[in-house]
């Protein structure tokens, strides 16, 4: 097959917003599905070393933005695609994944804790039985997915100059925040990472659990998450996040969604503590997806100065919005 250089990952890059305010402290990263960029970075990768070719069938478990990016790199090489997901996907995410050419399975019985990401796992080894040529980019294990972020950010500091001391980023495959941070910290060696996940993830040590806020956290610790690089983590619940995206639209101008709401209120709480710190927040989806959780904007809002509990253990089933320091000195 032959690449298709004019829709490299590099474009992907370049259609993010890449911004910082005046004053040189606050920076943001905006995209509208940032997974668009693992996605095409690994097919393509995958294609130039002969792994995947006309008549490979791809497979893999989404949550709905890695699908969708997964279903436009697929569509323009006419590859066949496979996306196994649960009722998350619903909606928009699914309709363009299927417009797109892309087979959707929705697994709709989850496991015992509540979660469906096990369940998508074990069907996504049953699809592949059925398909002798196939390629499954396994977003949370393969190493691709954390390269594909490292031009990410050299172009962000191309374009801006800003170079960041505090870097917010949320947290599901870990995938990002571990390519930008490692390129980041190139820029700055005393970079602090703050890590943006929910109650009843796994991923920094609470229990699983049934999460009503999706796009971040895990069931799973998936092999590319490195915990050590990050100095903080916020646990942000579904109200939090609610109240971010919409305070978001407000005062950026950003429509963005649930996940990139948790990671604004995470920064407005961060700056609050460190005034006169560089702070780059990256948004990683839009809000389409979650019109319907935006509909009662004015009673959604919790207080302006809402502000996280700091805990030294795990939320463990608390939905309220906590933190914990993960160094001692985490940053200034």
């Amino acid at each position: 097959m032959t690449l298709l250089r004019s829709k490299s990952v590099f474009d992907q890059i370049i259609k993010s917003n890449l911004h910082c305010d005046s004053d040189g402290l606050d920076g943001w990263m905006r995209f509208d599905v940032m997974k668009c960029i693992p996605a095409t970075y690994i097919v393509e990768k995958a294609i130039s070393e002969g792994r995947i070719n006309s008549d490979t069938v791809v497979i893999e478990t989404t949550s709905g933005s890695f699908g969708v990016g997964l279903a436009e790199v697929c569509c323009r090489y006419g590859l066949e695609l496979h996306l196994v997901s649960d009722p998350a996907i619903e909606g928009v995410a699914a309709m363009k994944a299927r417009a797109l050419g892309a087979t959707v399975h929705i697994v709709r019985v989850p496991d015992a804790s509540g979660n469906f990401q096990k369940a998508r796992l074990a069907k996504v080894q049953d699809l592949k039985k059925s398909y002798q040529k196939h390629f499954i980019p396994e977003q949370y294990d393969n190493l691709d997915n954390v390269k594909a972020y490292l031009a990410c950010a050299d172009h962000y500091l191309a374009e801006t100059g800003f170079v960041p001391d505090v870097l917010i980023a949320s947290v599901g495959s870990g995938g990002s925040s571990r390519g930008l941070y490692t390129q980041f910290s190139l820029a700055n060696s005393d970079l602090a990472l703050v890590g943006v996940d929910t109650p009843r993830s796994v991923l920094f040590g609470d229990q699983d659990g049934k999460r009503v806020l999706r796009g971040l956290g895990n069931s799973v610790t998936p092999k590319i998450f490195c915990p050590s690089i990050f100095a903080e983590a916020h646990w942000v619940s579904y109200d939090c996040a609610v109240t971010g995206a919409l305070r978001l639209y407000r005062e950026l101008g950003y429509f963005c969604g649930l996940t990139s709401g948790g990671v604004y209120l995470t920064h407005k709480a961060v700056r609050r503590r460190n005034p006169n710190a560089r702070i780059l927040s990256i948004f990683p989806d839009n809000g389409y997806r979650y019109t319907d959780d935006l509909v009662d904007c004015d009673e959604a809002l919790l207080p302006e100065q809402s502000t996280p509990d700091e805990i030294t253990g795990f939320p463990n089933g608390s939905a309220h919005w906590s933190y914990r320091k993960l160094r001692e000195k985490a940053y200034a």
